[in-house]
């Protein structure tokens, strides 16, 4: 499954888990995404192999806690994942509340109404407002209390 990435293999890491963890790491981005698993391979795992080291529950957590705020359909998640593979190495705690609070962020200002709109409508976008750091999540807090949106 592995040799269509080779670069993958040799990731210091590459050698702590057996075959069938990878292949049921693989098989649940495959069930997340709808891609097959030459995509996941290439598209995730060649970017952050540290994913194989991911238990498939947390996966499944991770995107959860994205579909839970955003109802992506599973070419949406994909173009997320593929945009910030990192997003699948953070905890699934974190990036259910880094989604809860972007969701409550863009509810609270009617200048962002239409912002949830324009996320689905550009995964990368949400990949990247995803991964911002709490500093950042407090500085649009604060736009949005003051009416500086």
């Amino acid at each position: 499954m592995l040799r269509s990435c080779p670069s993958v293999l040799a990731h210091p890491h590459a050698g702590q888990r057996g075959g069938s963890a990878y292949a049921a790491v693989v098989s649940e981005l495959v069930s997340q995404t709808d891609v097959s698993q030459e995509d996941v391979i290439r598209g995730l795992i060649a970017q952050q192999p540290g994913i194989l080291l991911r238990s498939p529950g947390a996966l499944l957590a991770t995107c959860s806690a994205i579909n839970g705020q955003f109802k992506l359909q599973p070419a949406q998640l994909w173009e997320v994942l593929q945009t910030n593979p990192k997003l699948l190495l953070q905890s699934p705690g974190t990036t259910k509340a880094a989604s809860v609070r972007l969701v409550k962020l863009i509810r609270r200002s009617s200048h962002w109404q239409d912002g949830v709109k324009w996320l689905l409508e550009h995964p990368g976008a949400l990949a990247r407002a995803l991964s911002l750091d709490t500093s950042r999540y407090d500085r649009l807090t604060y736009l949005v209390s003051t009416r500086r949106d």
